[in-house]
C-alpha cells in the first residue's frame, strides 16, 4: 500500500478530496472490526527491572550498614535500655538509619526519578500511538498522523507523580526499618529475629516497586487512548476486557457495553483508570463514517465530521494509501 506525503495544505486537501471520491466509490461501505488494542505489559517490566535496580543500593545498604551490625547493636541498646524506659532508642542506631536515607536520596535524586518516567513514559505514549492507529488503518484503511500538543504536558505531569511516589516508598521504607530496629530493642528480640522482619519489609518495598511500574504505566496507557480516541471525534467506545482469571467483576459485568468518553463508569472509570486496570476501550467508528455515503455529516473529512477547512487548520492529516503524492 502507497504512503502520501502530504507537506502544504493543497496536499492536504487533495488527500481529502482523493479520500471524499474513494468513499463515494464503494458500493457497500463497511467497517472491519477492530483489531485487540494490546496492553503495554513489555514497557511495565521494563519499567519494574529499573526501578528494582536503582533501589539495590538501599537494599545493600540496609544490608551491610545495619543487618550486618544488629548483633552488636541490640546488645549495646540492651546495656543502655533503662528499666520500664521504652523509648530509648541508641544514639548510633539512628545515625545508622539516617545515614542509609541520606546515602540513598543523593545517589537516585528527583532528577533521576523523573528522568527514569519520563523514558518509560515516552515509550507507553509510542506503544498507545502504534496501537491506536492499527485500530483506525484496519477498520478505516487510513493511517492518522496529527499534531498532539498535549501529550508534552501528560508527559511532565507522569514523570512528577511518579518520582514523588518513588520518594516517597523509599522513605517508608526507612521508616519502617527504623521501627522495625526500635522494635527489636523494646521487645528484647535476637538479631535475627530482627533481621527476618526487616528483610521481609525489604520484599514489601519490591512489590510496592513493582505495583507502581505496573499501574502507573496502566494509567498513562488510558489516559492516552483517550486523548488521542476523543481527539480524532471518538465519542464512545465498547469496553473490553484481557477475557482473563484476573479481571475483576467490576470490569468483567462491563465486557462488550458500550460507553460514552463524556461520562466515565461511576464505579471504575474509563478503561486503564481503575487500579492496575488491563481493559481498553474499542472506539465506536460508525459515527465517524455515515451509513450512506461514507463520510460523517456530509462532511469531506472522515474523522469527527468536521470540514475540510477545519482538518487544515487543525493540522490533520491522513493516509488513503492509494496513490502517492510527493
Amino acid at each position: 500500500m502507497a504512503r502520501l506525503t502530504l507537506k502544504t495544505q493543497p496536499d492536504i486537501a487533495a488527500a481529502l478530496e482523493q479520500r471524499r471520491r474513494w468513499l463515494e466509490s464503494r458500493k457497500k461501505p463497511f467497517l472491519l472490526k477492530p483489531p485487540v488494542i494490546l496492553h503495554p505489559v513489555p514497557i511495565e517490566r521494563e519499567y519494574t527491572r529499573d526501578l528494582l535496580k536503582r533501589f539495590t543500593l538501599l537494599f545493600e545498604l540496609t544490608q551491610t550498614q545495619l543487618i550486618d551490625r544488629l548483633p552488636s547493636l541490640l546488645a549495646q541498646a540492651a546495656a543502655e535500655l533503662e528499666p520500664q524506659r521504652f523509648d530509648a532508642f541508641p544514639d548510633e542506631l539512628d545515625s545508622i538509619i539516617n545515614g542509609i536515607g541520606v546515602e540513598f536520596a543523593r545517589e537516585l535524586t528527583d532528577s533521576e526519578l523523573q528522568s527514569l518516567a519520563k523514558l518509560h513514559g515516552t515509550r507507553t505514549s509510542e506503544w498507545n500511538r502504534a496501537q491506536n492507529d492499527k485500530v483506525f488503518k484496519a477498520v478505516l484503511g487510513v493511517d492518522v498522523f496529527r499534531s498532539e500538543p498535549y501529550i508534552g504536558p501528560i508527559m511532565q505531569s507522569f514523570a512528577q507523580a511518579n518520582s514523588n511516589l518513588i520518594t516517597t516508598l523509599s522513605q517508608r521504607h526507612i521508616n519502617d526499618v527504623r521501627g522495625i530496629a526500635l522494635q527489636g530493642v523494646r521487645q528484647g528480640l535476637s538479631a535475627k529475629a530482627v533481621e527476618e522482619l526487616i528483610r521481609a519489609r525489604v520484599g514489601k518495598t519490591e512489590a510496592n516497586l513493582r505495583l507502581i511500574a505496573r499501574d502507573q504505566v496502566s494509567k498513562l496507557n488510558g489516559q492516552l487512548t483517550k486523548v488521542r480516541q476523543t481527539g480524532l471525534g471518538v465519542k464512545s467506545y465498547i469496553w473490553r476486557t484481557s477475557l482473563d482469571e484476573r479481571v475483576r467483576h467490576s470490569h468483567r459485568v462491563k465486557e462488550g457495553v458500550e460507553f460514552d468518553w463524556a461520562k466515565a463508569p461511576a464505579d471504575t472509570g474509563h478503561p486503564g483508570e481503575d487500579f492496575q486496570c488491563r481493559c481498553y476501550p474499542e472506539p465506536k467508528l460508525e459515527e465517524l463514517i455515515g451509513p450512506e455515503e461514507g463520510i460523517a455529516g456530509g462532511a469531506l473529512f472522515p474523522f469527527g465530521g468536521i470540514t475540510t477547512a477545519a482538518a487544515i487548520a487543525a493540522g490533520v492529516a491522513f493516509f488513503t494509501g492509494e496513490d502517492e503524492i510527493e
